[in-house]
């Protein structure tokens, strides 16, 4: 692996910050990074560091580590909460174990309800973990 000077931001982060890369694109000399921070003021140095070395750091989203699992697709807390119920409960399960309408009365919505949140998370899982390049999802 040859290290370029433009990823010198990252070695960065890595060693100062013990940061951890989960996902890293280089594409027409562009860094579109998703990286963990122990703490959040690692972050704020980070950004200080990128601004003395004239690097260009756009920050997207940031979240609180403890909601990771849950944002790290993108997805809101009952979207989560419909898709975890939902597999422990086997709806994916083949034969289904509990049938849509069941399943919205234990959450307490309407089936109409949780069919649309399963469709949004569902669109969700899809562009976050399995399109890699963001122009893919510009393309539909």
């Amino acid at each position: 692996m040859e290290w370029a000077d433009d990823a010198q931001l990252i070695g960065h982060m890595i060693v100062e910050h013990d940061a951890t890369v989960q996902r890293a694109i280089a594409r027409n000399r562009e860094w579109h990074l998703r990286v963990l921070f122990p703490e959040r003021s690692d972050v704020s140095a980070a950004s200080d560091y990128a601004q003395q070395h004239e690097f260009s750091l756009d920050l997207k989203r940031l979240y609180d580590v403890d909601a990771i699992r849950r944002v790290r697709y993108n997805l809101t807390s009952d979207q989560h909460e419909a898709l975890v119920e939902g597999f422990q409960r086997g709806y994916y399960d083949i034969p289904r174990e509990i049938h849509l309408d069941d399943l919205a009365d234990v959450l307490d919505i309407s089936h109409q309800a949780l069919s649309e949140r399963f469709r949004r998370a569902t669109g969700s899982l899809i562009e976050n973990a399995l399109l890699v390049d963001e122009d893919d999802h510009d393309q539909r």
